[in-house]
């Protein structure tokens, strides 16, 4: 039975709860990462930010149409530039737009289990906690280059 902490990047990239959005996309581009874990001053987790949430907030949204009466309907169109909705986002809190739901694993668990919590959460990135500080991050990607490395022939792999 391997444990995760074998295989998962032991130096994660972090960012503070108190950070911005702009700090964040600089970490997230220099770092080749598309998402960090949010951590408290103790190291303790608060949420994770993707780049996938900041395109949530940056992409066009759908028409809102609110109704006064069946007569005179109002139609609120997003109108603003996706670059204009970058520029405002970027001396945000990050925290405002992360995901605060915890998802991680403990540096006890092994490979099986944070394979299921993968496919039950359907996320591609977990923190991996000791004592309930972030210790490490495991990957999707992680398992799989692991499980590959295990199951194929040598030159295959």
């Amino acid at each position: 039975m391997t444990k995760i902490t074998e295989i998962m990047e032991s130096v994660p990239y972090t960012c503070r709860a108190d950070a911005t959005v702009g700090d964040v996309i600089r970490q997230l581009a220099d770092a080749h990462v598309a998402g960090v874990p949010i951590v408290d001053a103790e190291n303790r987790l608060v949420g994770y930010i993707t780049d996938g949430d900041i395109m949530r907030y940056i992409s066009p949204r759908k028409p809102q149409v609110y109704t006064w009466c069946e007569m005179m309907p109002i139609i609120v169109e997003d109108d603003d530039p996706v670059e204009d909705k970058a520029r405002n986002l970027l001396d945000r809190p990050v925290i405002e737009i992360a995901s605060k739901k915890k998802i991680f694993a403990e540096v006890d668990w092994d490979v099986s289990e944070v394979a299921d919590l993968f496919r039950r959460e359907k996320v591609k990135k977990i923190a991996v906690l000791e004592e309930g500080r972030v210790v490490g991050v495991i990957s999707e990607s992680s398992i799989i280059r692991y499980l590959l490395t295990k199951i194929l022939p040598d030159e295959e792999a």
